[in-house]
């Protein structure tokens, strides 16, 4: 129960947006992992970071004690679609068999909260969103992006891939985000890069890869202060 606990604040978080600011900095990355109040990814400044800070020491303080967390219906909804018909045990499987890191299963988390009829503007499909032309190289039916094993058996495939070509998880994530050929001519560009903001990868890119970290350092973290159950 703790671990779904977690994963359903965690997820919840992801769907928190705030507009652009003046002098923006970003938060809810690696180095500045920020899982207080609910919040991940958001563009702040440095005044308004510290103002909402101050605000959740207050709300902190002032907490009630009320039952809130028991009639929280998007929580309960959001893990039931990850645990529909053994779907996240299936990836947890499938991910052993083919020896790649279970982190893999939090990327249906980010990209469609594990709902098998998701369907982007750019024409993605399915739970992995997939699009055609990347379906099509693996041998998918395009229609067939929405059954969940094989799209499943056919993005781990895809990541495996990237990760044999990139050598690096961070860069095979963001390479199924914004592309192969996109992140091999960053790459081509900025040899030397050590953060994911120097390679000039697009913003969405690089937020993605900042919600993976952020959500798997922070289940290792609760995982390692809390041990086994």
């Amino acid at each position: 129960m703790r671990w779904y606990g977690l994963m359903g604040l965690l997820l919840l978080s992801l769907v928190c947006e705030a507009p652009l600011l003046a002098n923006p900095i970003i938060i809810g990355t690696p180095e500045q992992p920020t899982i207080e109040g609910g919040f991940i990814h958001q563009v702040e400044t440095y005044g308004q970071m510290n103002q909402k800070n101050k605000n959740i020491d207050q709300s902190v303080a002032l907490s009630e004690i009320s039952d809130e967390f028991d009639s929280d219906q998007k929580i309960k909804k959001l893990l039931t679609l990850a645990s529909h018909q053994n779907k996240l045990a299936y990836v947890l499987q499938k991910a052993e068999q083919m020896k790649l890191p279970a982190t893999v299963a939090l990327i249906p988390m980010v990209e469609s909260h594990y709902q098998t009829d998701a369907i982007s503007p750019k024409g993605a499909t399915g739970a992995w969103q997939l699009m055609p032309a990347t379906a099509k190289d693996y041998g998918l039916e395009s229609e067939k992006r929405e059954n969940f094993t094989a799209s499943t058996n056919t993005a781990l495939q895809l990541l495996k891939n990237l990760h044999q070509q990139f050598g690096n998880w961070t860069l095979a994530f963001a390479a199924y985000n914004a592309g192969t050929q996109r992140v091999s001519q960053v790459l081509q560009q900025h040899p030397q890069a050590q953060f994911i903001h120097e390679l000039n990868l697009p913003l969405e890119t690089q937020h993605y890869v900042y919600r993976l970290k952020t959500l798997y350092r922070a289940m290792a973290k609760y995982s390692a202060d809390t041990g086994p159950t």
